[in-house]
């Protein structure tokens, strides 16, 4: 192309080496279009020859003024100035891109780039070559139409190849983090995490692992801003393939609001959960010791003094006993249990104990001791509450048999709880659950079977 620009039309085929056929030759095997102006003369030759110029004749665009007539009016006063710009100054033309209407009607767009020849200083002949870039055009409309939606989104997007090195980012992405685009370009995804190296390798790896399984993967993670400060963020991986290369297209929500209102609504539950129990323990239920006191006293005397009285006295003893014992429970079960230094296994056998006890629900739990211990000091009080709030929601119900199973393989924890019917979980105990477990970045279902027996399960990774 360059060869061709620097070629002069006007000067005789031998002194330059070419011949005119063979130009022409050239020309119509590369697909090129060029507009041959001759100044001086005020005429227009297309090359090659015999061509069609978009669909016109090219007798029909013989001057410079014909073939401006094709232009859209709004671009000729643009073509005007680039070629004047070229006469007076520079001997390139540099490109530009202009709207014209072929015969149909249709509206085109041409890239035209050549160079202005000169002799004695004056331009004499213009010669460019002129491309339909139509397509080129509406290609880069649909990458501009497509990059302003992703910069709309309120939820981070990204791109990387597979050993992590971004591709692309939107706006959401450096408002949530805190870094501009352009100093994400090229830098590893490690960039955003909230873990450790180490951890960080493990999750990739999990997160690869369950998108070559299953096709995608959702969780939640905490990723680490540019200033230091952390963010739980809402992440879905998928794998995109370009040819032979794999690239990680991901998303992300910023859900740091919406686990703050979720813990603010839990800590206002377990303040008025606390407020009840000291209500039943230290009101309702010292008033029964007190009263328990006072009928066991009596019923010694009735005793001693042979009064009849003794029977119903000593009847009524027992029943201000087992009421104080049962508002004991409900104060315990309304207060929630903390895990003991016994560790995991051991509280759920607590809770086991405590459901029977409560509510007669006869509970019973399979839990390897194996599977307990790998449950991090960190998490087990987390997991033991969300098992004791799952245990709730599933007493509400009314069932009479409870099966509690947690277990784990190499990547994940789960705990299923089981029942022998009754009615829907209540929302608000499965709110709680799942704020719980959403803590560890696991997942809650809730299902009912068509006989009636219900399952709750969470599961959450070990990474």
């Amino acid at each position: 192309m360059a060869e061709l620009l620097r070629c002069d039309f006007g000067s005789p085929a031998a002194a330059q080496g070419i011949d005119p056929a063979d130009l022409d030759a050239m020309l119509a095997a590369s697909g090129l279009l060029v507009y041959d102006h001759d100044v001086l003369r005020g005429t227009v030759t297309w090359r090659p020859g015999g061509v069609t110029v978009f669909g016109y004749p090219a007798a029909s665009l013989g001057t410079p003024e014909a073939w401006r007539a094709c232009l859209l009016p709004e671009d000729r006063a643009r073509a005007i100035a680039t070629l004047e710009s070229g006469a007076f100054g520079d001997t390139r033309l540099r490109a530009e891109r202009y709207r014209m209407r072929d015969p149909a009607g249709r509206v085109l767009w041409i890239e035209v780039h050549g160079r202005i020849f000169r002799r004695d200083g004056h331009a004499w002949r213009v010669l460019a070559i002129v491309d339909d870039v139509t397509d080129q055009v509406e290609t880069e409309r649909e990458l501009r139409l497509h990059s302003q939606i992703l910069d709309t989104l309120a939820d981070g997007v990204t791109m990387a190849r597979e050993d992590g090195t971004i591709l692309l980012v939107n706006r959401a992405i450096e408002r949530m983090h805190g870094w501009r685009r352009e100093e994400l370009i090229g830098r590893s995804t490690h960039v955003f995490s909230g873990l450790t190296p180490a951890e960080h390798s493990r999750l990739r790896n999990h997160v690869q692992r369950t998108v070559t399984r299953e096709g995608k993967w959702q969780g939640e993670v905490i990723e680490r801003r540019r200033d230091g400060s952390l963010l739980p963020v809402r992440r879905s991986m998928a794998l995109l393939h370009e040819g032979e290369e794999r690239l990680w297209v991901g998303t992300r929500t910023d859900v740091s609001a919406l686990r703050a209102l979720e813990r603010e609504v839990l800590e206002a539950s377990e303040l008025e959960q606390q407020r009840l129990a000291r209500l039943l323990h230290e009101g309702l239920g010292q008033d029964l010791a007190g009263a328990a006191l006072l009928a066991s006293n009596l019923a010694s005397q009735a005793a001693q003094l042979g009064s009849p009285l003794a029977g119903p006295a000593a009847a009524l003893v027992e029943v201000l006993s087992r009421t104080v014992g049962d508002c004991r429970r409900l104060a315990q079960g309304v207060r929630g249990f903390a895990l003991a230094s016994g560790g995991l296994a051991i509280g759920l056998d607590t809770l086991a104990h405590d459901c029977e006890a409560r509510h007669g629900v006869l509970c019973e739990v399979a839990c390897d001791a194996e599977v307990a211990a790998r449950v991090g000091a960190e998490q087990a009080p987390i997991v033991f509450r969300a098992i004791a709030d799952a245990i709730e929601a599933a007493v509400a119900g009314g069932p009479t048999r409870l099966q509690l199973t947690l277990d784990a393989d190499a990547e994940r924890l789960q705990f299923v709880l089981t029942d022998d019917g009754g009615d829907p979980f209540p929302e608000d105990a499965l709110r709680r659950v799942r704020y719980r477990i959403g803590m560890l970045y696991g997942t809650l279902t809730a299902s009912q079977g068509e006989s009636g027996s219900r399952e709750l399960s969470f599961t959450y990774p070990l990474y």
